[in-house]
């Protein structure tokens, strides 16, 4: 479906970029009103959970990467067909309807022809059950059989397709090492989402010949606490305990505890589990603002102002390949991000400034051994 769309894109301007750009943000609108929608459901109707989880997801800065990047369309394009089935299963599991259930089938399907990581789909279901308090019982697991089926296949599809690719064991760490790119990867989504700045479109690993950072050994920490959060949840009001599942379950194929690729992190990989956070928020925000919404408003205005500035110099970045990686030699400089700056310059003509950014990336993978 990802690659029908980008046909069509062709069709309509060819290799001018116009139109690849107008589906993406056509199809981020319509994610928009999904978790709006989503989010109404959920929250039987309370409009301050409701519209903090979608104008959040709407316009914060992380999400910039995978609205502006045309060939991240699989990810605005998957998340339509998922969120709509999210909607479908809530309302299958209100009122039991037959048709709710063969319709989340469906978009389950259509989000799997839009992006293999739609796999993740049926752990979804269980967050929402965890929300409704569903007990676990035969028929609750009997129901999602059709969903693993399907995630399964898909499953082993996109693995034979990424071993084929070379994706996979490129890179041989140690196994405490491996789990603690995990729960940095979790530590710094959180961190990212409350402070988004000195974002980069590439966050490289850590040296292999150095210790990691302290940051890598506080994450696990984080995360006991953020478990610690979740369980005294779970007592209280499960809205915060859905936010933070529903956030862990959709990282989890992305956590590098089987490192794919050569970043340890991506903002591309948020668009999806930040719905749970902002759901979490929101409800925190209608619990302080005892449903005011007047109140509410004067808590989320700032926030969504803020946000917006930000997200307005993110979307900026994204202008040229010269702007991006400019701002990731700036901010998560590496030696991949040098080389790929100075073969840019390099199809400019800019030949005696690709020469040095080439140089400094030779130097910083220098400076990298000796240390």
């Amino acid at each position: 479906l990802t690659m029908l769309s980008l046909f069509i894109n062709y069709m309509i301007s060819g290799n001018n970029a116009w139109s690849y750009h107008v589906f993406n943000l056509l199809f981020h609108l319509i994610n928009c009103f999904l978790v709006f929608r989503l989010a109404m459901v959920l929250s039987n109707r309370n409009i301050i959970i409701a519209f903090t989880t979608a104008i959040l997801f709407g316009i914060h800065p992380v999400h910039v990467e995978s609205v502006a990047w045309v060939s991240e369309r699989k990810d605005v394009l998957y998340t339509m067909f998922f969120l709509a089935g999210l909607i479908s299963y809530t309302k299958y599991a209100d009122r039991g309807s037959r048709k709710q259930y063969l319709l989340t089938i469906l978009f389950f399907i259509l989000s799997l022809l839009s992006k293999p990581s739609a796999v993740i789909f049926p752990l979804a279901l269980f967050c929402v059950d965890l929300l409704r308090k569903r007990k676990l019982t035969v028929k609750l697991i009997v129901e999602k059989i059709p969903f693993f089926v399907l995630s399964l296949a898909m499953g082993i599809m996109t693995y034979i397709a990424q071993a084929e690719a070379g994706s996979f064991g490129k890179i041989h760490f140690e196994t405490i090492t491996k789990i603690l790119y995990g729960f940095y990867g979790i530590m710094m989504y959180f961190v990212k989402m409350i402070a988004p700045v000195n974002l980069s479109v590439f966050y490289p690993f850590p040296p292999l010949n150095q210790s990691l950072p302290v940051e890598y050994y506080i994450a696990p920490f984080f995360f006991v606490v953020l478990a610690l959060v979740f369980y005294y949840s779970l007592k209280k009001s499960r809205a915060i305990a859905f936010g933070i599942l529903f956030y862990l379950v959709n990282l989890l194929l992305v956590l590098q505890f089987l490192p794919v690729g050569s970043a340890v992190i991506a903002q591309r990989y948020t668009y999806i589990p930040y719905i749970g956070l902002f759901y979490a928020i929101g409800w925190v925000i209608d619990r302080y603002s005892k449903s005011n919404t007047s109140k509410a408003w004067r808590i989320i205005f700032p926030a969504v102002l803020l946000l917006s500035v930000l997200t307005w110099m993110q979307a900026s970045v994204w202008h040229s390949s010269a702007t991006l990686w400019d701002q990731a030699i700036k901010t998560q400089p590496s030696a991949k991000a040098y080389a790929i700056r100075a073969m840019f310059l390099r199809k400019e003509k800019n030949y005696d400034l690709a020469v040095i950014t080439g140089e400094d990336s030779i130097s910083h993978a220098k400076g990298l051994i000796e240390k």
